[in-house]
């Protein structure tokens, strides 16, 4: 099993990589956010389970109906659904690495919300 700090250097360095605006959380260190352009309840979150090497992908507010379909069409249907919050739980770096670049393609450097 690989230590914390590995598998946050891999997934910081696919985000720093990036034009999205995301951020840790140094309290909760498995934990990032990227944000839709404009909008602070609207959100990418990724969490990393460090026991299984995958992690939780969540979409929050209005970015749930933008990222929704295409997580689905690449890792199924959420585990958990609430209002305008999905989960999908076990998804492998490769994965998550594909819906970071879906983010970017949906709001490249300098989008603002519609």
């Amino acid at each position: 099993m690989q230590p914390l700090a590995w598998h946050k250097a891999r997934i910081e360095n696919i985000l720093s990589s990036t034009t999205a605006e995301w951020n840790d959380y140094p309290e909760t260190p498995i934990r990032y956010r990227l944000h839709k352009p404009g909008r602070s309840t609207s959100s990418l979150w990724l969490s990393i389970a460090v026991s299984t090497g995958t992690f939780t992908v969540s979409a929050t507010g209005e970015l749930s109906a933008d990222m929704g379909r295409p997580i689905k069409k690449l890792v199924g249907r959420p585990t958990v659904t609430d209002g305008n919050h999905m989960e999908w739980r076990r998804v492998s770096f490769e994965d998550t690495c594909q819906i970071i670049e879906e983010f970017n393609r949906l709001f490249p450097a300098g989008t603002t919300a519609a």
